[in-house]
Formats: structure tokens, sequence, C-alpha cells
């Protein structure tokens, strides 16, 4: 083999690599908008995958809030070399002054006995103290 043959020999191979590298990456995020889309669907909520020019992500509705899942890109360049890019999650919900605590429901917490002499208990899915046992509020996810 000649040096021109190798040459274009890794040339290539070197361009096979990437395509491979692409198709795999593109095959991956499919399958995980495929996942995200089926999640969502059995919970009863709305996926809106957001692919505009400078931004890509997720929204995800339900009736009581909205969460999004944004990268953004200004287009301008930082520094040589650079982009400027930022990743952003966004939960909103309608009303003021309430906690949103997000994860699996725990019991409430155990205050050494004191709860059982004073009749107080302390629920992390309330604001503050409360004297009567309540059901916990929260989103299961």
């Amino acid at each position: 083999m000649d040096e021109l043959t190798q040459t274009l020999l890794v040339i290539l191979v070197t361009i096979l690599l990437v395509i491979l590298i692409f198709v795999l990456v593109r095959r991956n995020r499919s399958e995980q908008e495929k996942r995200l889309a089926q999640m969502a669907l059995e919970r009863g909520w709305k996926l809106e995958l957001v692919k505009e020019r400078l931004a890509f992500g997720q929204r995800i509705h339900h009736q009581d809030w909205v969460i999004e899942l944004l990268t953004e890109s200004s287009g301008k360049p930082e520094a040589e070399g650079s982009s400027n890019v930022a990743a952003s999650t966004l939960w909103r919900a309608p009303g003021s002054g309430s906690t949103i605590l997000i994860g699996p429901r725990t019991a409430q917490i155990n205050l050494g006995g004191i709860d059982i002499i004073t009749g107080v208990t302390y629920n992390p899915f309330r604001q503050g103290i409360t004297t009567r046992p309540e059901e916990p509020i929260g989103i299961d996810l």
C-alpha cells in the first residue's frame, strides 16, 4: 500500500466513525423522547418538545403546573472557540405562598415524643406546625 491509499483509508474510517456517532446520538435522543412521551401519557401530562433555532428541550404540562427543561444559546460566541449556552429548569404553578416538594411522600417527622405530649405535629408537606393531622400533599412523580 502506498502512502496515498493509507491516508484515504484513514480519512474514510474517520468519516464513517463520525457518521456512526451522529446516528447513535440521534437514535438515543429519539428513544429518550419516546420514553418521556410514554411517561407523560401514562400520568396524564401533556409533553411539548421544544425545537427552536436557538433553544431545545421539553415542557411538561399538568392541570396544576408546568415544568420547562430548556437549553438555550444566545447565538453569539462569548469568547473565541466557545459558545454562550445556558440550561434551565423552570417550574411554574398557580398560587403563592405554598411549598412544593417533589419526590415520594414520606411519613411525618418524629419530634422525639414531644408531639404526643402537645398534640402538635410537623408535616413536611405543609407550611409550619399544625395541630390537626392532615394528609400530606405533594406530587407523585
